[in-house]
């Protein structure tokens, strides 16, 4: 390369100090100038051609050169990127979709006490957590399900927390369940309608073409608008199940982990809109189990599928079905009314109603005293109603009537 380089750089210098040669002799006509000057330009002409051949020589010879060594890096490179034996195709790591539902209720079985037993109920279509806490006295009264209410969490500090700690020390085993989290909303359907031309016309020409024109432009967005919308509709993800199968999954699994624990006895709480959900359940699964209701400040859920609490009502049929509502909101008093109105026009002998006051004062006294509430109404109107329901219980009130002044 360098040879050549300086070849190149010779060859104009040659040439140069033959033309200050030519300079430095006068012009003349004669023979022997002829004679002179003929041989000069023939040498000059063939240290030119030699000079410029052995620099495209010296120059092609340099690229081969690059262009092989370009060659055998290409291979190298490429040999080194060859996959191992048995993996000639590459590889598809999985997609990893976050869960964020999972992440709370795996952290939320971390933070708990070792009084609580975390229990993660398993069906054939999902896991759910569940938080369990043992009967704290030697007779234990039965079993109870808590469901929280929408945004709410199986250990939450409003109502939840309480009642599954305070209910279990009075001898009551507690299983606070996680309900599914609510079907995504539905996406509203496209309604792509043809659009007419508009119904002005013009005087003018250049008025009746521009219309014209509009027409066939709009003509041929509808087509293009309802083409689209086939497309969307075959492209249509597949339904959601509907809600209320998963729940009853997570409750007949819930159920089996207190009828293995010998809690026969067994009570839904359901609190704001896990009562609806609770009604719903024991409205399909009354007729197979024996499961009481008591719910606290009922409320409707937003998911446009779930059934409407009022027409719930009506079919419960459960042997008691208690429905707690405070009296200091107009809201659930109104409410609780068409509730009550519901209850007897169906004439259901074991719904009834009971008012709560709060006592906005003390929070963290309230939630005390509304479990204390709780467990004084379990005690009337569920143990002591089962105990008049038997023989030894009938004889006893019997008995008692009998000493009662007048009798």
């Amino acid at each position: 390369m360098a040879i050549a380089t300086l070849e190149i750089i010779m060859a104009p210098i040659v040439l140069s100090e033959h033309l200050n040669t030519i300079r430095k002799h006068p012009l003349q006509t004669t023979d022997s100038y002829r004679n002179w000057l003929l041989p000069a330009k023939l040498k000059l002409l063939t240290y030119a051609l030699f000079f410029s051949g052995c620099a495209l020589f010296t120059l092609s010879s340099a690229a081969e050169d690059k262009n092989q060594g370009d060659t055998v890096n290409m291979e190298e490179t490429s040999g080194m990127m060859q996959p191992a034996d048995g993996m000639t195709e590459t590889t598809k790591l999985p997609r990893s979709i976050p869960n964020p539902a999972a992440q709370r209720a795996a952290a939320l079985a971390k933070s708990q006490s070792p009084d609580t037993e975390v229990i993660w109920l398993e069906t054939n279509k999902e896991t759910q957590l569940s938080l369990y806490m043992p009967s704290g006295s030697a007779e234990s009264y039965g079993g109870i399900m808590l469901f929280p209410g929408s945004m709410s969490t199986p250990d939450w500090p409003d109502i939840i927390r309480p009642l599954r700690i305070y209910l279990s020390d009075q001898g009551w085993a507690t299983l606070s369940v996680a309900l599914p989290d609510p079907n995504p909303f539905p996406i509203p359907t496209r309604d792509m309608q043809a659009k007419s031309p508009a119904d002005t016309t013009s005087n003018t020409d250049s008025g009746a073409d521009s219309t014209a024109t509009s027409g066939e432009s709009m003509a041929t967005e509808a087509m293009q608008d309802d083409a689209m919308s086939e497309t969307m509709a075959e492209e249509k993800p597949e339904a959601e199940e509907p809600y209320i199968d998963k729940l009853s999954r997570i409750t007949s699994a819930a159920s089996t982990v207190l009828s293995e624990r010998e809690q026969n006895r067994q009570i839904i709480i359901g609190v704001g809109t896990g009562a609806a959900w609770a009604a719903a359940y024991i409205s399909q699964a009354q007729d197979d189990q024996n499961i009481r209701l008591l719910m606290i400040d009922p409320r409707q859920p937003a998911d446009p599928e779930a059934p409407r609490l009022n027409e719930l009502i009506a079919l419960l049929d459960s042997e008691t079905v208690l429905d707690l509502y405070f009296e200091d909101s107009e809201l659930s008093k109104t409410m609780a009314k068409q509730r009550l109105r519901i209850s007897r026009r169906n004439k259901l002998p074991d719904y009834q109603q009971i008012k709560i006051n709060q006592r906005p004062d003390d929070s963290k006294r309230e939630q005390q005293w509304l479990a204390k509430k709780v467990r004084g109404i379990l005690k009337t109107h569920v143990i002591d109603a089962d105990f008049a329901r038997t023989a030894r219980g009938r004889t006893e009130a019997k008995e008692a009537m009998q000493l009662m002044p007048g009798s």
